[in-house]
């Protein structure tokens, strides 16, 4: 697969100067096999790769389309629970978290999104601006080319993805 991606672009793995990854919030599954199968690509090829923060690429995607207002994304955990962080886009084009990441109750979204002019991601609520809008692998390598060099590691056993929730395995009722 991979090969046919680098065809498909006309590279070869000698053209390609680093390897960027989603390193989460996200699925404990996804974030394992995504991050496994990046490690073994970058070292095969001698590559370094760039950790991204999936919320923070998707927040600056988001940022291109709007001016100075507070907005968030959510992305659903589980059947109960919300990824949840704010941030705001400033004048002069930067943006700042106005809160931190944190795992919020779907019960308590509306209570701390109720001063946030729009909000992203992907839980099915009426308040949610764009409920297809997603971080995708262009915005993942778009970050890392503006905001990871400082980022770009060959120290690949350090890298770990930041599953935020400790992973708990469910029994269905």
């Amino acid at each position: 697969m991979i090969e046919q991606v680098l065809n498909s672009a006309e590279l070869s793995m000698n053209e390609i100067s680093q390897i960027a990854v989603s390193i989460g919030p996200g699925s404990f599954t996804g974030l394992r096999i995504g991050l496994a199968a990046v490690k073994g690509i970058a070292f095969g090829a001698q590559k370094p790769i760039t950790a991204v923060p999936t919320f923070e690429a998707f927040a600056f995607k988001i940022s291109q389309s709007i001016n100075n207002v507070k907005f968030a994304v959510v992305n659903n955990v589980n059947t109960d629970e919300l990824y949840y962080e704010e941030y705001r886009k400033l004048n002069d084009g930067r943006i700042e978290i106005v809160k931190e990441l944190s795992l919020i109750k779907k019960d308590e979204f509306e209570n701390h999104s109720k001063n946030v002019e729009f909000i992203y991601g992907n839980f099915l609520h009426p308040k949610i601006f764009n409920k297809t809008s997603i971080c995708t692998a262009f915005d993942i390598a778009n970050w890392a080319y503006l905001f990871g060099k400082e980022l770009l590691t060959y120290n690949y056993d350090y890298l770990e993805p930041n599953y935020f929730k400790k992973f708990t395995a469910r029994v269905k009722k």
